[in-house]
């Protein structure tokens, strides 16, 4: 009678572990990440400015938990703003407290918002061949300071 007992428990564990490790291969999620820009801001007419550099902060998802929640953002990018409009685009390289790292590529355009898309393009360690489409929005420059936020929302896929 032990045997069958344990080994029901023993079916129930395993049941529970492959049943959380399916639900970690996709999700949604939506998260606020907080940045700083350093880099080059050349004025290249009347109106008219080019940032080349990078932006950089810390992300944290909704939920208080799950996916890149707490994790680095460093994005090397650029931003035409012409006429008070942004047009920008750019990588990201998002990082986790073990060190896997997950890929994307953005773009955005807008006033006072910059609103616009992003791919995950793959990772490393657990995050290896992660993609999903997401949308954002970032406020750019508060202030007229060198920081700024964003909101992203979307999917995560993993094979």
């Amino acid at each position: 009678m032990k045997k069958i007992i344990l080994s029901y428990f023993a079916l129930v564990l395993l049941l529970s572990v492959s049943t959380v490790s399916a639900m970690e291969k996709e999700g949604k999620y939506k998260s606020y990440l907080g940045w700083s820009s350093v880099g080059n801001t050349v004025q290249v007419g009347p109106d008219h400015t080019f940032f080349t550099g990078e932006f950089s902060g810390t992300n944290f998802n909704a939920a208080g938990k799950g996916f890149l929640h707490e994790t680095s953002f460093v994005c090397p990018g650029a931003m035409d703003t012409d006429k008070g409009i942004h047009n920008g685009h750019g990588y990201c390289v998002v990082t986790d407290n073990d060190g896997d790292k997950a890929f994307l590529s953005w773009n955005c355009k807008g006033e006072e918002l910059c609103r616009g898309d992003f791919q995950w393009t793959g990772g490393t360690g657990k995050y290896k061949g992660l993609s999903g489409d997401n949308t954002f929005y970032a406020l750019i420059g508060i202030g007229g300071t060198a920081q700024g936020y964003s909101v992203s929302e979307g999917e995560w896929r993993l094979p």
